[in-house]
């Protein structure tokens, strides 16, 4: 009879008795197959509920409603089939409710939107007011760390300019001090000067113009350096200072005897000067541009920049032979080995080096292997003197090794060269008035021949200049 009752069901039907028992999840799945009572009473004679997706607790909840009353579902539907009711006016009164709802529950989500655009709002507002908080305190933050950098930096700017004013006034006071020193010490020595001028001033009052040049010529000055180095200038100081106490005592000298007498001690002063010079240039061996160092070795020693710069060897090595200086420094401070270490000059390097080149802190340029071998390794450690070929070692320090001895042996060639001449006048000099051939130091045998003419191999050794000059020296006695 339930079963009877069930098939007589509409759609709704089967829809309102499953949401009563609260499986409206199961609602779109009934609606899209349109189950109706007799397809319901169908499926659960036949246990075909799994079809519309129910699990066994949902089938045993729907069969147990379906079981206990099964009378109610029928006589609200018989209730409801029974009505007689205008459908039209009941579809009215159901959409005003749904109407007024939806009306009541749209101003309720109106008022509730308000109160949340209303905190939204508050909450922006703290928002910005807080990162504006946050952003004036990082800028009032750097403006502080600005001006205590800028506070700092004026003051190290202070600070430094009153160190550079007082090094600049302390610098200031010792060059006036300088000054001072220097003018003290002219005044000096121009006082000690006219102690003696004077005397041989009065005593040539009357002997004109002339006499009074001569006697301003007296006062010159030898470097001490000079008369230090040379030997046997006190006779000739001697012989000055006779002159002078004679030209001092000669008062009634006439003017003819002053001048003479003014002519011999300006020529024994200049014989001096000269012999002086010339002791010193020969036993001068320091930098050349000490007090008291020879002018010729200032010059050869600025002439030998200039030939490391040209790159010419045969230059260098004729200066390094007349004893120019290889450790001076030109006017950027830079030695001529330094030079030639940046030119990548090794015969240029070599011969600096084997005449006491110091490398100090010159570098080799990068992939110079060669150059630093020579720079690195010291004249001893190379081992000039031993006759072995040391294959043992690298391809560069035997091509260093070689350059070496290369340079040794030009600057012995040229060596002998340059002091040839000085050589053939002190021991041949007696040779030539006898009219006799020299016997040449290292180059005399048993076997050789007095009158023999000099040959190539002598050009080679000596050199043309010199081998030229024996040729015109011995011309008469061939």
């Amino acid at each position: 009879m339930a079963m009877e009752l069930v098939k007589s069901w509409t759609l709704d039907d089967v829809v309102t008795l499953f949401r009563s028992i609260k499986l409206d999840k199961y609602v779109d799945a009934l609606e899209s197959e349109e189950v109706d009572g007799h397809t319901l009473a169908y499926l659960v004679e036949h246990d075909g509920l799994s079809d519309l997706g129910l699990s066994k607790l949902h089938q045993a909840k729907l069969m147990k409603h379906l079981a206990q009353s099964p009378m109610a579902s029928s006589s609200t539907v018989l209730e409801k089939s029974s009505k007689d009711v205008d459908t039209k006016v009941y579809n009215e009164f159901e959409e005003i409710f749904r109407r007024e709802n939806e009306e009541r529950s749209g101003g309720e989500g109106d008022e509730q939107a308000r109160r949340e655009a209303e905190e939204r709002a508050g909450q922006e507002a703290e928002e910005r007011a807080r990162q504006e908080a946050e952003e004036r305190a990082k800028r009032e933050a750097r403006e502080a760390e600005d001006r205590a950098r800028r506070e700092a930096e004026e003051q190290a700017r202070r600070e430094v300019e009153d160190r550079a004013r007082q090094a600049k006034e302390a610098a200031r006071r010792k060059v006036l001090e300088k000054v001072r020193r220097n003018a003290k010490t002219k005044e000096t020595a121009r006082e000690q000067e006219g102690t003696w001028v004077e005397p041989l001033e009065r005593s040539m009052s009357g002997a004109g113009k002339e006499a009074d040049e001569v006697a301003r010529r007296v006062v010159w000055k030898v470097p001490k350096e000079a008369l230090r180095a040379s030997e046997g200038v006190v006779s000739v100081t001697d012989e000055i200072e006779a002159l002078e106490d004679s030209a001092a005592e000669g008062s009634e000298v006439e003017e003819g005897n002053a001048r003479r007498e003014g002519r011999a001690l300006e020529e024994a002063r200049n014989k001096a000067r000269a012999e002086a010079l010339k002791r010193a240039e020969a036993t001068f061996d320091g930098w050349p541009g000490a007090e008291g160092a020879p002018e010729k070795l200032e010059r050869i020693s600025s002439t030998l920049f200039k030939a490391v710069h040209r790159c010419d060897e045969e230059a260098v090595c004729r200066l390094l032979s007349m004893r120019a200086e290889p450790n001076v420094f030109n006017e950027v401070r830079k030695t001529p080995l330094a030079i030639a270490v940046t030119t990548g000059d090794h015969s240029i390097a070599s011969l600096l080096l084997c005449s006491r080149a110091h490398p100090r802190e010159t570098e080799a340029l990068r992939n110079d292997n060669i150059m630093s071998e020579l720079l690195n390794n010291p004249l001893e450690r190379m081992q000039l003197d031993s006759p072995y070929n040391f294959l043992h070692r690298t391809y560069e320090w035997r091509e260093a090794r070689s350059l070496l001895l290369r340079a040794r042996s030009e600057l012995q060639a040229a060596t002998k060269r340059a002091r040839w001449p000085e050589y053939f006048k002190r021991t041949e000099l007696k040779a030539l008035q006898d009219a006799r051939p020299p016997a040449l130091a290292d180059r005399a045998s048993d076997s050789c021949d007095d009158e023999r003419w000099p040959l190539a191999e002598d050009a080679e050794f000596w050199g043309a200049a010199a081998t030229d000059a024996w040729r015109q020296m011995y011309a008469p006695v061939r």
